[in-house]
């Protein structure tokens, strides 16, 4: 799979359980990061251990994410 539709699986699974559903809330960061490294098997584990840091980064580096 190209680097894009990796990165874009695992931006787009994310988005998916922090956004608001009509079937179901919102998940708050840290149990959308729970349940994506349950199944890290189905994310590029490099890619997927680079977004976890820096979405659970706090300040200045969150930022740069931004």
């Amino acid at each position: 799979m190209p680097l894009a539709g990796r990165i874009a699986a695992i931006t787009d699974t994310y988005s998916a359980l922090t956004s608001n559903r009509l079937y179901s809330k919102a998940l708050n960061k840290d149990e959308a990061i729970e349940i994506m490294l349950h199944d890290k098997e189905k994310f590029d584990p490099n890619i997927l251990d680079y977004f976890v840091t820096k979405i659970t980064a706090g300040g200045e580096e969150r930022e740069e994410l931004i």
